[in-house]
């Protein structure tokens, strides 16, 4: 049977080589003759993303998959349009007749709007579309979980906006628990986890608590770039993987481990060597060449550290405005030929005032980044290092009395006994968590914070009916402390916890607790959905594994002390990681760092001679951190 003569058109339309309205005009018929028939749907859609007309093409694609419901490429491509598009569809449905060429497509929105209930949504349009299309994209990952293809297809097409990272983190981990060792799924949520690291280190004039600043000014949570490093590094232990070596590379050089750097770079340039290049592609051997001579460059100014990184730095940007340059050069050359622009006054300045803009700003550029490096290179002066000590000393005293504390006692609370009654915080996400499922279990004051802050403590446990997942909303009268916090623990020990505190501390969870930081702007909805897709994941990793049940307050107090007990064993066994002492974000980091971890071996020595409870106390407020969990990894 022959092609019907409109697929030929169509695809000559969208090479330019047939009438483009002609052509959308004879698939409008073609649709009206035989409505229920995909094929036409799917070829106008073709022509009109083709043309750059999104909005008719998702108006095409709701039809299309209400003839054919089961389409997984229409429905992914509808949810990616929707959301692309999303404030150009919002005018769209909200447009006037007079705004169209003609009745009908006013017509066809307004059964869009109907269709949507869009009047119900208008007042938040743009993010309902957005969100709905997110819902579209988490509906496709559940109903093909059982095709690693299609789900990696959809992740990779996920769209990667700083506000969706935290969501696409749970559908990848979503995904892995139906394929624990997929390789794909695996590196997928590397490549996340290294941007989700990227974000929270705001922009105020200091670094937030565990974040690392480099240089240029870039600000990272170094315990999140420890564990992606630990996460790449086992990836490529078993097998090559050029965005991965390209993300590790980086991610040393972000956190001044140039030696690694430099073997990482000179590692990725042998495999890029060793592998074969598409014979019908005459230029593939000479971009894998290029390739290979920048990445010896780049090892080879790693080995120099720094002022060898910033230099190559420097030089690469350098290289880009030049090649701009010459690019706005060419550009104005041609407006000029084209439409005599260059016989008017002034405009022969242009490329010329632009491209001094250009040095200019790259020059003052160049100045701060080399006194920046200057300054890093040079090591404390006598002053300097007197008042390292001091912070030292003082940084170590903080940290091991967050670590080695009393035992955490909890206790049930009469809120009719409560100052003032339960705070006002608490029924703030009742509905919520009622709606998540959750179930309130107990009304509770934790003794020794209520002891560390001289206040009233007051919290809240909810709990899965299943036992799985247990809940707390912690706070204390007269502060403005809030923490949410999501427990479980497997038959094997491990405490998996996802808590709020993304900047809020630089100390590490320690040996047998996997806890995941989110920010605090993140929905308890969100924080659930990824804790249990999280549990899910160790769950599938192991199959001996099983869920210890969380029943009360009683088990969660010794989910409390086991935090604490594997944070201390964690500093008995190792002191405090360099991923610690660089999100304490302190000038002269190496000397800084040579301080601090032997101020904590000799604080130690202290700490076990007074049967593991660190003294003198801390003030009150460094015991909180301790108390809201503060300095997990992840």
């Amino acid at each position: 049977m022959s092609q019907h003569p409109l697929y030929e058109q169509t695809e000559l339309a969208l090479r330019d080589e047939a009438d483009v309205q002609g052509t959308l005009a004879a698939l409008t018929a073609q649709i009206r003759q035989a409505p229920d028939d995909p094929q036409w749907y799917r070829l106008r859609i073709k022509l009109l993303q083709g043309i750059g007309k999104a909005p008719a093409a998702w108006r095409d694609l709701y039809q299309l998959l209400a003839l054919t419901p089961t389409d997984r490429t229409a429905a992914l491509e509808l949810a990616l349009n929707q959301y692309q598009w999303a404030f150009r569809l919002v005018t769209a449905l909200d447009a006037s007749p007079e705004t169209f060429n003609n009745p009908d497509a006013h017509a066809r929105w307004q059964q869009m709007a109907t269709l949507l209930d869009w009047p119900q949504h208008r007042a938040d349009g743009e993010n309902w579309l957005k969100q709905d299309a997110l819902a579209r994209l988490e509906a496709l990952l559940a109903a093909h979980s059982n095709d690693p293809a299609f789900v990696q297809d959809v992740l990779a097409q996920w769209p990667l906006t700083a506000r969706d990272g935290w969501q696409r983190y749970t559908q990848i981990l979503n995904a892995r628990s139906h394929h624990p060792r997929d390789f794909a799924l695996r590196k997928a949520e590397a490549l996340q986890r290294y941007e989700l690291a990227g974000e929270g280190g705001g922009d105020g004039d200091t670094a937030p608590a565990g974040y690392l600043e480099t240089y240029s000014g870039a600000r990272w949570s170094a315990l999140k770039l420890a564990e992606v490093r630990e996460l790449i590094e086992a990836l490529l232990d078993e097998q090559g993987d050029d965005e991965l070596f390209d993300t590790l590379g980086d991610l040393l050089e972000t956190t001044s481990d140039y030696p690694a750097a430099a073997a990482l770079r000179s590692r990725h340039a042998d495999w890029l060597g060793s592998q074969p290049t598409d014979p019908a592609d005459a230029d593939a051997a000479e971009v894998q060449q290029e390739r290979i001579i920048r990445l010896r460059t780049q090892a080879a100014a790693c080995q120099r550290g720094l002022e060898g990184v910033a230099n190559l730095h420097l030089a690469q940007m350098q290289a880009s405005i030049e090649a701009m340059q010459a690019s706005m050069a060419r550009f104005t050359a041609d407006l000029s030929s084209w439409s005599k622009v260059g016989d008017a006054p002034g405009a022969e300045t242009l490329d010329g005032a632009l491209t001094h803009d250009l040095d200019q700003s790259m020059a003052d550029l160049a100045v701060t980044l080399r006194k920046e490096v200057a300054q890093r290179l040079q090591g404390p002066n006598a002053e300097e290092l007197a008042t390292l000590r001091k912070t030292a000393r003082r940084l170590a005293g903080n940290t091991l009395s967050v670590i080695f504390t009393p035992e955490v006692v909890l206790r049930p609370l009469d809120p009719a006994s409560a100052p003032d009654g339960p705070l006002p915080w608490f029924a703030e996400h009742a509905a919520e968590l009622l709606a998540l499922g959750l179930q309130r279990n107990v009304f509770f004051e934790n003794l020794w914070t209520n002891k560390a802050l001289g206040k009233q403590s007051q919290s809240e446990l909810w709990l899965e009916p299943t036992q799985r997942c247990a809940l707390t909303l912690d706070t204390a009268v007269g502060t403005q402390n809030r923490l949410r916090r999501i427990f479980s623990q497997l038959s094997d020990g491990t405490l998996l916890l996802t808590a709020d505190t993304a900047g809020r501390g630089f100390w590490r969870a320690g040996h047998g607790t996997a806890l995941i930081t989110t920010p605090r702007e993140m929905s308890t909805t969100s924080m659930l959905a990824l804790h249990r897709a999280h549990l899910a994941v160790q769950l599938a990793q192991d199959p001996q594994l099983q869920v210890t049940p969380i029943d009360g307050l009683a088990r969660l107090a010794e989910l409390e002390n086991q935090m604490q007990r594997n944070k201390q064993r964690a500093y008995e066994q190792d002191g405090i990681t360099e991923d610690e002492v660089l999100g304490m974000h302190v000038r002269h980091h190496a000397a800084f760092s040579r301080l601090i971890k032997a101020e904590i071996q000799q604080q130690l020595l202290k700490v076990r001679a007074n049967g593991g409870i660190y003294a003198p106390a801390s003030p009150w407020w460094q015991q909180l951190l301790g108390w809201l969990g503060l300095g997990g990894r992840r």
